[in-house]
């Protein structure tokens, strides 16, 4: 399974396109979202969206603070880097 993450800030006019372009790679694609105190309604949009496709995987976090202080909270394992 191939992760994309997206992060989506006023993005509510490009979600569609994004479940609709992006190409299933190797044994699946799985989109992850991360909405950040988007203006529009990026995070509806997403929500929608993805239960309208039950047959794409997706995921949608929002972001609750700003930048680096986040990214412990969104539940996403971190693995050390393989650089062999």
């Amino acid at each position: 399974m191939v992760s994309v993450i997206v992060p989506a800030r006023n993005e509510a006019g490009n979600i569609r396109r994004i479940f609709e372009e992006t190409p299933s790679l190797g044994a699946g694609t799985e989109l992850i979202f991360v909405e950040g105190h988007s203006h529009d309604n990026t995070y509806e949009t997403i929500e929608r969206e993805i239960e309208c496709r039950p047959e794409r995987s997706a995921k949608l976090f929002r972001q609750t603070g700003k930048g680096k202080e986040t990214r412990s909270g969104w539940g996403l394992p971190r693995r050390p880097a393989n650089c062999s």
